[in-house]
């Protein structure tokens, strides 16, 4: 077995983990060396002793900080965590909240905006895309992502820009749905039979082809149940890329013979290729040549585990040692792949006028804090990406440096950029609204490693780790690397309380999604096309 493995494995179980079981081997060693406890049966065998020894094993486990994974622990510990999540956020604290508060009522479906100037839009979620890896070079030089880079300038791009949580369900229901995750429950699984309006919903109710690809093998859209959750709010079509040559598969996955199970993929130039095949039939085949689209992109290509692609002159890094060597290389075809989107984009006419967002599904940690899995921890790079929007000659190029955004404000910004009232239950804001943003928050949930709760409102960051309540502060100007807590600090407890008070979202999210309370399709102020 390499060192990249073992390194590999260390990440994604944890060494704190690791040591555990080391020491949980060797005690019973020990032990039985010292006092010959379980060789002497008859004495080990008395109820008192065996109850005093599963007590106090049992009490051990559920005091470390880490996980282990036996099954009497896993559901103390789950018993302890929904204890420390009710006291939290009781549900009796909810309970006097009437109707669905997130509905925003309007009975003007356009208002200035005329349906010919309304452009096709493009949304194109990047696999596990680290903002840190944005205008940045290798230790020889090289731009990593010099397409992307390049894009830049043509367009809006914001700096702090994070995804809501760090798993790929959970970033496209904050894009299309403008909600927060839940925390405890998969939505498109566990919500499935809840009322929503998507993003896609509106488009389509606008006329629209609304058209969901990801680059997952046609099955894997039965993977979380994305694609069926996606066919009933909004997208009339979900493709996962067809089958091709094993050369055309994303580089993590090895050479899959037909009856293998498990996720496959493949790299993003099959995807983009086979989506612009899509729409091309779409409009052929349409009598009206005016006809726009919405498309949302999921890639695959930069998924974990990363190859290492060695002795390759025109990579980044053309020896790699590292693992961020390996992802800063797979970035690199990442790029060149986006490249071909837009060469085939431009190649049509009937997409001239269009919008193209480039984001990422969620953030990628690759050994900032010593992790490579986005699973563990709760640091900027576990959530922030990277956000373009490009829209020639109609939008105004703009680096936003100083204002933090997340996944939740995508589909507020596109109905405020193309002046579309429309009755919605997004909860988050229009980055290119003039009010006052002062207050603005990004909620961010790590549900693995414990459960944390994240609020940013720039420069400071505030982090809620549930399994032992404890709290952080950062300013991410001074300590972007988040190295000193300022929690404990007197003058900064009026900063704390404006954090602890805006947790009161996570847990109304939660209620609601319980509740089926998010949208309600019933009500007098709906549109004709329900």
């Amino acid at each position: 077995m390499s060192g990249d493995v073992l390194k590999m494995i260390s990440n994604y179980i944890g060494v704190h983990t690791i040591i555990f079981l080391i020491l949980l081997l060797a005690s019973p060693i020990i032990i039985q060396i010292k006092w010959k406890l379980f060789s002497n049966y008859l004495a080990f065998r008395k109820p008192t002793l065996q109850f005093i020894t599963f007590s106090i094993a049992l009490f051990v486990l559920n005091a470390i900080p880490f996980q282990s994974f036996d099954e009497i622990t896993v559901f103390s510990k789950s018993i302890q965590n929904w204890y420390r999540v009710q006291t939290i956020f009781p549900e009796n604290k909810y309970e006097n909240i009437s109707g669905f508060p997130y509905v925003k009522f309007t009975d003007t479906l356009i208002t200035t905006t005329t349906e010919k100037r309304l452009p096709s839009i493009f949304i194109i979620a990047i696999e596990s895309f680290n903002a840190n890896y944005v205008e940045r070079r290798s230790i020889y030089g090289r731009e990593i992502m010099p397409f992307f880079d390049s894009l830049i300038k043509k367009g809006i791009y914001i700096k702090h820009f994070y995804g809501n949580s760090v798993i790929t369900d959970k970033g496209h229901l904050a894009i299309l749905f403008s909600i927060l995750p839940s925390f405890r429950k998969t939505v498109f699984e566990d919500y499935s039979s809840d009322n929503f309006k998507s993003l896609a919903q509106i488009f389509n109710n606008l006329g629209y082809r609304t058209v969901y690809f990801q680059a997952g093998d046609t099955k894997s859209l039965e993977f979380g149940n994305e694609g069926t959750f996606l066919s009933k709010n909004g997208f009339e079509i979900c493709k996962g890329t067809q089958d091709v040559n094993n050369q055309d598969r994303a580089s993590f996955k090895f050479k899959k013979t037909q009856n293998e199970s498990g996720f496959g993929g493949f790299k993003d130039y099959v995807l983009y290729q086979q989506f612009f095949n899509t729409i091309d039939s779409l409009h052929n085949n349409s009598q009206n040549k005016e006809q726009r689209f919405f498309g949302f992109l999921a890639t695959i290509s930069s998924h974990s585990p990363w190859l290492r692609e060695k002795k390759n002159p025109i990579l980044p890094y053309p020896q790699p040692n590292k693992v961020e060597e390996d992802y800063a290389n797979v970035l690199f075809h990442v790029d060149s792949y986006l490249r071909i989107f837009f060469n085939e984009f431009n190649k049509r006419k009937y997409l001239k006028n269009s919008i193209i967002i480039i984001t990422g599904d969620h953030g990628q940690p690759v050994n900032e804090h010593g992790n490579i899995c986005r699973g563990v921890g709760h640091y900027e790079e576990n959530f922030r990406t990277p956000f373009l929007m490009i829209w020639k000659n109609f939008v105004k190029p703009e680096r936003i440096k100083y204002q933090t955004w997340s996944q939740l404000d995508i589909a507020p910004t596109i109905l405020d950029l193309l002046n579309i009232k429309v009755r919605n239950h997004f909860i988050g804001k229009s980055f290119l609204s003039n009010g006052n943003l002062q207050n603005h928050i990004v909620y961010l949930i790590q549900p693995f490693d414990g459960l944390s709760f994240c609020l940013v409102n720039f420069p400071f960051k505030y982090d809620l780790y549930v399994p032992t309540n404890k709290e952080s502060l950062y300013n991410l100007e001074e300590d972007p690397l988040e190295r000193n807590n300022l929690s404990g600090r007197t003058d900064e407890f009026k900063r704390l309380k404006f954090f602890r008070k805006r947790l009161y979202l996570f847990g109304l999210n939660e209620y609601l999604l319980k509740n089926n309370r998010i949208w309600n399709i019933y009500d007098k102020f709906r549109e004709k096309q329900y």
